[in-house]
């Protein structure tokens, strides 16, 4: 009733409404209307993990596997696999502001791989060396200076569970 028209793609939500109503009268109806729809319903966020890897299945196959389903994007999204229970071995700041966190993971078997924490600077102090972590993250290939190198960029990194 409030909304002259409504639009866009699947990730805009684009909205008009007519110029003499007051924003504060939409924001009022959106909360009732919000509330009414939404009764019951747990907004807790969630992440969608495609599959559960050990560190020892990050390697160049798993890169050139996952190239063949390139172009990502709307429609497409990037897979976003999980590494349980790994070790914090090493762990530190990097980037110009020192807002991105590096780790360094090891398995129990003494596997170990890198991850980046693109702006996860500010959640240094939640976990120290041999803390244990479940981490969600994306595969890519990170390209400087002439090298190459598998890429594991946190999507999410909670204490370890063991919910397995």
């Amino acid at each position: 009733g409030i909304l002259s028209h409504v639009g866009g793609h699947m990730q805009a939500c684009g909205f008009s409404f007519p110029c003499d109503i007051e924003v504060s009268t939409l924001l009022q109806r959106l909360a009732v209307t919000a509330e009414q729809e939404l009764k019951g319903v747990e907004l807790m966020p969630t992440i969608g993990i495609d599959a559960e890897l050990k560190l020892q299945d990050i390697n160049w196959n798993l890169v050139e596997t996952l190239v063949k389903f390139e172009p990502y994007g709307e429609g497409n999204r990037r897979p976003v696999f999980m590494v349980r229970n790994a070790e914090i071995a090493a762990c530190d700041l990097v980037g110009q502001s020192q807002n991105h966190l590096r780790c360094l993971l090891r398995d129990d078997m003494g596997n170990s791989f890198r991850f980046i924490g693109f702006n996860f600077g500010n959640r240094a102090g939640e976990f120290g060396i041999k803390s244990r972590i479940d981490v969600a993250f994306e595969v890519d290939v990170n390209e400087w200076n002439g090298r190459r190198d598998i890429q594991c960029k946190m999507v999410d990194v909670r204490e370890e569970t063991s919910d397995k």
